[in-house]
């Protein structure tokens, strides 16, 4: 059974926000059909790389150091060191890459660590106290990757 954590954070929308995020950053097919092709899941949705960048980085700016917001929207435990290492991967992709188009990322040799770690941060958020992200998903009217259920 997955623990509640609405009461145990002081932001769970946020924590929504960046389970949503790993969630886009960990499925590569979703990324080629959503972010390069421009095929979205539902009516009224949009999703890119600059924007799942942009709720990890600025929006909750939980990366590149997720431990101010421990207590917050995060869990202390294995939610940390997996959400910081995903933040330096990115940084260094971002400082070298800089404004390249999604494809260009998606292309980069180093995407498949991207791609892990994004894995590996979300499972720790479920495991942690995640959320049912199917009620999520209804609630919010989001489409999340197939690979959430």
């Amino acid at each position: 059974m997955v623990a509640s954590v609405t009461a145990e954070l002081m932001y769970p929308a946020a924590r929504m926000d960046v389970m949503h995020a790993l969630a886009c950053l960990a499925d590569s097919e979703y990324q080629w059909s959503v972010w390069v092709k421009r095929e979205f899941p539902i009516d009224a949705y949009y999703g890119s790389f600059t924007q799942t960048i942009n709720t990890l980085f600025d929006d909750w700016a939980v990366l590149p150091d997720p431990s101010s917001w421990i207590g917050l929207a995060i869990f202390d435990g294995r939610e940390v060191p997996r959400l910081r290492s995903l933040g330096a991967t990115l940084d260094m992709l971002i400082d070298e890459l800089g404004e390249a188009d999604d494809e260009c990322y998606l292309r980069d040799s180093r995407w498949a660590t991207v791609l892990d770690q994004a894995g590996s941060a979300l499972t720790a958020m479920v495991l942690a106290g995640g959320f049912d992200y199917r009620q999520l998903a209804a609630n919010e009217k989001r489409q999340p990757p197939r690979w959430i259920f």
